[in-house]
């Protein structure tokens, strides 16, 4: 009886230690856009690592209520804001909603849904579709995203 529950409690101790020390699907990267939150997702596509660097925008109330599961906008952007960090002319900030929203604090206040704006230095190539396929997937596991209610936009 004795050996049943050390090897129970040693199990517990083993799996939360190695669930604990888990890495994390994002890492920080800079981000001078107010009220966004820069990230890097990375994942492997076939024989390629692919990394896209994405903003994301909480709303103000996100975490008030920690029950609360939020709609998603997720909007790829266009070609001329193709690059790797995010920021600069060429960055997420200078057009669509990230921009609107890094522009008009105001509008913050008010937005009820969680919105993404991913990067792409390739285009919107079949790999690349993957990649971010991928990202929709995975954010709702570390964000309170409804998975119902994610739009894809562009």
């Amino acid at each position: 009886m004795k050996l049943k529950l050390f090897f129970y409690i040693f199990c517990l101790t083993f799996f939360s230690v190695v669930l604990a020390d888990s890495p994390k699907p994002f890492t920080s990267i800079p981000c001078n856009a107010l009220g966004n939150i820069g990230l890097v997702y990375e994942v492997q596509v076939g024989a390629e690592k692919i990394r896209v660097p994405f903003a994301l925008f909480l709303p103000k109330n996100y975490e008030v209520d920690k029950n609360r599961h939020w709609p998603m906008i997720f909007y790829l952007i266009g070609v001329g804001n193709q690059g790797t960090d995010l920021i600069g002319p060429t960055g997420v900030f200078e057009h669509g909603p990230n921009g609107e929203t890094s522009r008009t604090p105001a509008m913050m206040k008010n937005l009820p849904f969680i919105l993404c704006a991913p990067q792409t230095n390739r285009g919107w190539d079949p790999i690349m579709l993957k990649a971010i396929t991928s990202l929709v997937k995975v954010l709702p596991d570390s964000y309170r995203v409804d998975r119902d209610r994610i739009t894809l936009t562009g």
